[in-house]
């Protein structure tokens, strides 16, 4: 892996870990390669800490990616795997997408 995805992984790491602590939740938090952030929450409420996690994150310009349960009792607590990317990384992301696959305008063409 190169420096600059190195130092982006990093950033976005700890710029997560400062959104959970300041909103005093508990998780773990994982990034990835393809800019994507992991962030584990073991059995939270589906409203205080999963719920407000998801408020947090929008806030501070990450978009909800996938959210995949890990387990569950059929209370309102449950594990889960939030995965998030910063805005910014998924338009640049979508874009490559785009430009690599010569997409072409098909509406107003």
């Amino acid at each position: 892996m190169d420096a600059p995805a190195t130092q982006t992984r990093r950033e976005n790491y700890d710029k997560v870990l400062n959104i959970l602590q300041e909103g005093k939740l508990s998780g773990e938090v994982n990034t990835c390669e393809d800019g994507k952030i992991e962030i584990l929450i073991e059995w939270g409420d589906w409203k205080h800490e999963h719920g407000y996690l998801k408020y947090l994150m929008k806030k501070n310009g990450f978009l909800l990616i996938d959210e995949r349960v890990t387990e569950e009792d059929g209370s309102d607590c449950y594990s889960a795997v939030h995965t998030y990317m910063s805005l910014t990384d998924f338009i640049k992301t979508k874009k490559q997408f785009y430009n690599n696959n010569n997409f072409t305008k098909v509406m107003g063409a």
